[in-house]
């Protein structure tokens, strides 16, 4: 049984929920906070601890950022975290630890009710953009992996508990690497996603979101829908080697995909099967700054099949004019004309 932390895949965590959610949440995240600074948390309370926070996904959310507003006011204050006094199993709590105690926790629950925006806190640590054509191999400090397609943005940001990757557009693949105590998450698009596997990738583009499983097992969730909640699963378990879209707040049915073909672009590939030329045309787009437009609306569900180059597009649409007897007109540099071949 594979022991890789949790992966999560979540929308921006303070949209996904209503106010009373969050508050709720974050004044439990507040109290959970402050009991597992002491040394005297017993074995039980960790274990409820961690039920709580994985009961639902704001909770986890509410925690991480509690986390991540302590340590930055800590950072403000010019030294190191907010310091909770410790207490060993047999001593007593003095007046003034207590006195300390109620501060802390009194000014962090002020913040959490500042107008929302204690919601928005995060610190990013890093911020990664590759334009259309780029690839980047990016080594994460927790020994993780993330490999970024053309024309992605992403940002990496690090707490005690977590770790998050947020995908604002484009298709990155992650080989996480284990840790026992902190998760991995991942934000794009409105989709929850939770993992038992190591290796996955994620495309976020044109209001939707794919999920694609190389090894391991996932958990797709989405946020709740409080006007149709009833008629829509709200779940879906992936296995590797299958494939699913979230749009319009619907998982899809998982399909089996072919790995080597979803993972092609990483060695530089394209591979299709079967592909529509509509479809095929608009991934070459992805990789360069052309605009294909194809003349003949019948043209475009001619199929294609072959593996290509990324880099080599000359080569890939002289091909295309072999294999389905069309002309493709690349003077203009900005638009490939494509049309019927005239006899």
């Amino acid at each position: 049984m594979l022991t890789s932390p949790h992966v999560f895949l979540l929308t921006d965590s303070y949209q996904m929920y209503s106010d009373d959610d969050r508050n709720h949440s974050g004044k439990e995240a507040l109290d959970w906070f402050v009991r597992m600074q002491s040394d005297s948390v017993t074995e039980a309370e960790r274990a409820a601890f961690i039920a709580w926070r994985d009961a639902k996904p704001e909770n986890a959310q509410a925690y991480a950022d509690t986390e991540l507003l302590s340590h930055k006011l800590a950072a403000l204050k010019g030294h190191s975290a907010y310091h909770i006094p410790r207490l060993t199993p047999d001593q007593k709590p003095s007046l003034m630890t207590m006195q300390s105690f109620n501060r802390i926790a009194l000014f962090l629950l002020i913040i959490f009710s500042s107008a929302g925006l204690w919601w928005q806190t995060g610190i990013v640590s890093d911020e990664y953009v590759t334009s259309a054509g780029e690839q980047r191999h990016i080594p994460l400090e927790d020994g993780s992996k993330l490999e970024l397609n053309t024309a992605s943005h992403a940002d990496v940001r690090y707490t005690r508990l977590e770790r998050i990757v947020t995908l604002y557009s484009g298709e990155a693949y992650f080989d996480i690497a284990d840790e026992n105590y902190r998760r991995f998450v991942v934000l794009a698009g409105g989709l929850q996603v939770r993992d038992i596997g190591t290796r996955f990738i994620v495309r976020h583009d044109n209001e939707q979101v794919t999920v694609t499983v190389l090894e391991g097992e996932v958990e797709l969730t989405r946020p709740a829908l409080s006007d149709r909640s009833g008629e829509l699963p709200a779940t879906l378990t992936l296995l590797a080697g299958q494939q699913s879209h979230y749009r319009n707040e619907v998982i899809t049915s998982a399909i089996p995909i072919d790995s080597v073909a979803a993972a092609a672009w990483r060695e530089g590939k394209l591979i299709f099967k079967a592909t529509p030329l509509r479809e095929v045309v608009q991934e070459l787009a992805r990789y360069h700054p052309l605009r294909f437009v194809i003349h003949d609306p019948a043209l475009a569900d001619e199929t294609v099949t072959g593996s290509f180059h990324i880099g080599e597009l000359s080569s890939f649409l002289r091909a295309l004019e072999q294999v389905l007897q069309i002309q493709i007109d690349t003077r203009n540099p900005d638009i490939a004309s494509i049309q019927r071949r005239k006899n």
